[in-house]
This record gives structure tokens, C-alpha cells and sequence, in this order.
């Protein structure tokens, strides 16, 4: 099997915003893996972590916005997230915002959106994934 680097799943997403022309508005944070090879450090730049993958304003309401692949069979863990989207999902949702994460199993070519704080409160109930199972009633249709 392939390495699941995460990119075919990223390309899918930002197709499926990308069709709704006018209808989606969809804005990439500029992340490490987009300046690898281009060595900030060396020119003293120190590149921030992002809260998220992208901003997304659809339907009157606007996400901050995460997609995350998993090539795992029995569940999505916990572990995928780094500290500073830990820390941004706490402060979006902690102050009325929204933040949403958009999984791909890449086993089935499922998606599913959840809102973090369904994972923050898996989290502060000491679970460390969902199973594929429990995210099923967030099952959402990439068309």
C-alpha cells in the first residue's frame, strides 16, 4: 500500500468547494509542507504553526477547517492532530466559533464531518480515537 500522505484527500476537498464556484469560498493557510524545499530557517524565518488546513465560508457561516486522511482500519486517532490545532479547535469552539474536521478513511473513500467538539469531547473523556463505526452519523458525501 501507498503512503498516505494526505494530498489526493486535500485535492478532493478543495475540488469539491472549488465546484460550487460562487457558492463556497474556500482559503488555504500557507503550512510548512508548502514552503519545504525553500529552507525559511536559513533566511531566519520562522514559519508559525497554522490553527488549519483552510478557512471555509459556505451556506452564511464560515470554518476554520481541517482534513485529515486515515489509512487506519478500525478507527481515526486523535494522534493525527497536532498542539496547535489542539490549542485552535479549544479557542474557536470555547468562543462561539466554528471548527470542523473533514476525515477520509482511505480504505472505504468515506468522509465524514465533524465538528471538534465532539473530538474535544472524546478527548476529555480520555478516548484517543473513533471509531470508524462511531463516525458513521458524520458521514458526509464528497460529490
Amino acid at each position: 500500500m501507498a503512503r498516505n500522505t494526505g494530498k489526493p484527500s486535500e485535492r478532493a476537498f478543495e475540488d469539491y468547494w472549488d465546484s460550487l464556484g460562487k457558492k463556497a469560498f474556500l482559503r488555504r493557510w500557507v503550512d510548512l509542507a508548502h514552503v519545504r524545499g525553500m529552507n525559511p530557517e536559513l533566511h531566519g524565518i520562522k514559519f508559525p504553526a497554522q490553527p488549519a488546513d483552510y478557512v471555509l465560508t459556505h451556506a452564511g457561516a464560515t470554518s476554520y477547517c481541517e482534513v485529515k486522511s486515515c489509512s487506519n482500519k478500525t478507527s481515526f486517532p486523535f494522534s493525527q492532530f497536532e498542539d496547535e490545532q489542539w490549542k485552535a479547535m479549544k479557542q474557536v469552539t470555547a468562543s462561539g466559533g466554528s471548527y470542523v474536521i473533514f476525515i477520509h478513511n482511505v480504505n472505504t473513500d468515506s468522509w465524514y464531518q465533524v465538528y471538534a467538539q465532539v473530538i474535544l469531547n472524546f478527548d476529555a473523556m480520555n478516548k484517543h480515537s473513533m471509531s470508524w463505526h462511531e463516525l458513521e452519523r458524520f458521514t458526509w458525501l464528497l460529490m
